[in-house]
């Protein structure tokens, strides 16, 4: 148990980083690297990284260039789950904003348009 909470740690640790870095700048070079792949992959992870993967997500879907990219990688699903999940300190919020800018790209707002009656349930 130990080690799986010591790798969540350094994930979640490494994502919040990636969310610094991106808002700070370097978005295009986290997208050139090849985060967004492993950043989708981490919404199926545990709590701890599925929220700092959602903040990076978010960060990066704040610029059009990379919207269409976190669609086609698959994100928006596991985020609308996310947004009608558990209720963990943050965790909708991070899935309502990332899916709020993913949705900002026509290509994506079919599928984006699913978590409205999630982000509705939330206003109850």
């Amino acid at each position: 148990m130990f080690l799986a909470d010591t790798a969540d740690g350094a994930i979640t640790a490494a994502a919040e980083r990636l969310a610094a870095m991106a808002a700070a700048g370097h978005h295009a070079q986290i997208a050139r690297e090849g985060a967004i792949p492993a950043l989708v992959a981490l919404l199926h992870a545990s709590d701890g990284p599925q929220h700092a993967a959602l903040q990076v997500l978010g960060e990066l879907a704040k610029h059009g260039q990379h919207q269409q990219q976190l669609a086609a990688a698959g994100a928006i699903p596991p985020a609308v789950q996310l947004l009608a999940g558990r209720d963990l300190p943050g965790m909708q919020e991070a899935a309502a904003v990332a899916l709020g800018r993913m949705a900002c790209n026509p290509s994506n707002r079919r599928a984006a348009a699913s978590a409205i009656p999630d982000l509705l349930q939330l206003l109850d």
